[in-house]
């Protein structure tokens, strides 16, 4: 398998010398984490009962701005906690109780900008 130049997908390639020919089939796969944007969606239902949600999504590509492979682990983290979520689809997503804070998204050496959340 090769990193990607351009989408990733199946490529036949059908190679022709003298009298000899032969297909090969090439598969483009993402490459590896090279950007990382951080989403954050805050549900208050204005009670004091806790159960206010924050949804922390990741959007995670590669050089090309291609998503990464499913099953890429993403790490989130705010100052006194952090947890982690799969990449599916290009997005890793975490709901966690609502709280102002910072937060950040990590996966391998890449890290995406910190985000800063008041209280609901």
């Amino acid at each position: 398998m090769a990193a990607s130049g351009g989408e990733p997908g199946r490529v036949l390639l059908t190679m022709n010398v003298d009298a000899a020919t032969d297909t090969f089939e090439l598969r483009q796969v993402p490459g590896e984490a090279q950007y990382i944007l951080l989403h954050t969606s805050m549900r208050c239902l204005e009670q004091t009962d806790g159960r206010d949600v924050l949804t922390l999504t990741a959007r995670v590509t590669d050089s090309h701005r291609e998503p990464v492979i499913d099953g890429t682990l993403v790490t989130f983290a705010w100052e006194d906690g952090r947890g982690s979520a799969s990449v599916v689809n290009g997005q890793a997503t975490l709901e966690i109780p609502a709280r102002a804070g910072t937060y950040q998204a990590l996966t391998g050496n890449v890290v995406s900008s910190r985000m800063r959340l008041g209280a609901c």
